[in-house]
């Protein structure tokens, strides 16, 4: 048994006692793509989302390279566009609210 084998049995016992635990999912998430399991992966990144959506962008990373090599690739796209979504909501908070055209145009001078 490898350390992924181990790791699945362990998160599998986690998610048990608490499936709604978005850092287990996560783990198991990563564990699933080292194991290539990849549609048990998928479900358990998306349970992710679902608890919290504004999570990393490594998450919808994860999932859009997961459903590129299923070859769906709208769904693919649209993890990406949560990528560039979660980047310029961060961008805007950084900014202190004002939207990016307004900030470049600052710049611009």
């Amino acid at each position: 048994m490898n350390k992924y084998d181990l790791a699945y049995q362990y998160y599998q016992k986690a998610l048990g006692i608490k499936p709604d635990q978005s850092r287990f999912n996560y783990n198991m998430g990563q564990v699933c793509i080292a194991l290539d399991r990849v549609d048990e992966a998928i479900k358990h990144f998306e349970k992710v989302s679902e608890i919290d959506p504004e999570i990393s962008e490594g998450l919808y990373y994860n999932l859009a390279l997961l459903y590129a090599k299923k070859k769906d690739w709208k769904s693919a796209y649209l993890n990406m566009e949560n990528i560039f979504r979660n980047i310029l909501r961060i961008g805007m908070i950084r900014m202190g609210g004002t939207s990016w055209r307004a900030e470049l145009a600052g710049w611009a001078g």
